[in-house]
């Protein structure tokens, strides 16, 4: 069971860079929940991006210094200046303990969900979606929730009994029921970024 995480306003990623785009194709988890901020030509499927873990710590510190931010300004973040642009992004490089310029660094959205599902960042699937975003460079994080309700399906043995015309008979049927479970749940953050060289 996959829900939308802990919400983060999009009016910071306006401050930092722009308009979104839609995007379409095969979804996965971090498409599910993908809120574009920038748009940006796909990258090659040979090119390189890195996916780094970023401890929650640093990550909700992100958030929340972006959103302190945004609360400050008598500004709407779409008026910033160029300066305080670049600011917000360095402030969020440096919570995401990435060395780069922030003039040449664009933040092109960022996934938040929470599931009960086993989600592994390694397996390609959130370097393949950033090379869809055009994104060369990925931060994510993620924290234990506690236990979510979730629903499964769960295959169930019907036995009957019987007698016919060639005397008694069993017969073993199966049918599968969603049943309702507790399970660990996990709370995902993700910027996706663009990094000039």
């Amino acid at each position: 069971m996959t829900r939308l995480h802990r919400p983060i306003p999009i009016v910071f990623f306006l401050a930092l860079l722009g308009a979104s785009a839609a995007l379409t194709g095969c979804r996965t988890v971090w498409e599910d929940s993908y809120r574009p901020v920038v748009g940006a030509p796909p990258l090659p499927g040979t090119a390189a991006v890195v996916v780094r873990e970023v401890p929650w710590e640093r990550m909700d510190r992100a958030i929340e210094d972006s959103n302190a931010r945004v609360a400050a300004s008598d500004v709407h973040p779409s008026e910033w200046s160029d300066e305080e642009k670049i600011e917000a992004r360095a402030e969020l490089l440096t919570s995401l303990q990435i060395a780069a310029d922030p003039a040449a660094t664009r933040v092109l959205g960022v996934s938040s969900f929470r599931t009960t599902n086993r989600i592994r960042p390694w397996d390609g699937s959130l370097a393949a979606f950033a090379r869809e975003v055009g994104a060369n460079h990925v931060a994510w994080s993620d924290r234990y929730l506690g236990k979510a309700e979730a629903i499964v399906d769960r295959t169930v043995y019907i036995d009957s009994f019987g007698y016919g015309r060639r005397g008694f008979r069993s017969r073993r049927t199966t049918v599968t029921e969603p049943v309702v479970i507790k399970k660990d749940e996990r709370g995902y953050t993700a910027f996706f970024l663009h990094i000039e060289p």
